[in-house]
Formats: C-alpha cells, structure tokens, sequence
C-alpha cells in the first residue's frame, strides 16, 4: 500500500525535519509499506505554493495518509488532509 507522510515542515529546522520525516519513513517501510516522504520530493529550498503542489500531486497517488502528532500546526499538512480525506483515503496515525 501506498502512504504519504504528513506532517509540520514550514518553520522548523530543515535538519529536524528530514529526521522526523526519515524515522517515521523508516517505520512505516519496515511495516510493508510503500512510503512517499515529502521530503525526498520537494528541494530544499522551494516556495511554500510549489512544495504543496508537490505534496498534493504526489497525494493523489496515495492509497493512505501517516499522520505524524504535529499535523494540524501546519498548515499544509491540513490541506493534505482535508485532501485525502475527501478521497477516502485510510489513516494511520504515528
């Protein structure tokens, strides 16, 4: 199964954040998932309008969503949800 980490990036430590992401990809990979982590697909760098873009282009391939604690302090990682949520896609909380 196909899952999309969402989760808070925008304000916090790059380095911080490749390690929550990567951990929680780590987990989910050695659960048998096929994992999409934000940040192997989105560059550094990149204004927030184009990353989300990404982020939610890359969601319609998702058959789920791992939603880590932070989510809802993000405003992207809401829109993802909203998203997958109206997709029916399934939940699984980190």
């Amino acid at each position: 199964m196909k899952i999309q980490i969402i989760g808070k990036v925008s304000g916090l430590n790059r380095h911080d954040v490749w390690l929550k992401f990567l951990e929680s990809e780590q987990l989910l990979t050695a659960q048998g998932y096929d994992v999409i982590n934000p940040m192997r697909i989105v560059p550094e760098n990149t204004e927030w309008t184009k990353a989300i873009i990404i982020c939610l282009r890359s969601l319609i391939d998702a058959e789920a969503i791992a939603i880590q604690p932070d989510w809802y302090m993000s405003k992207g990682a809401r829109l993802e949800y909203l998203v997958a949520a109206a997709l029916e896609l399934k939940e699984i909380k980190l």
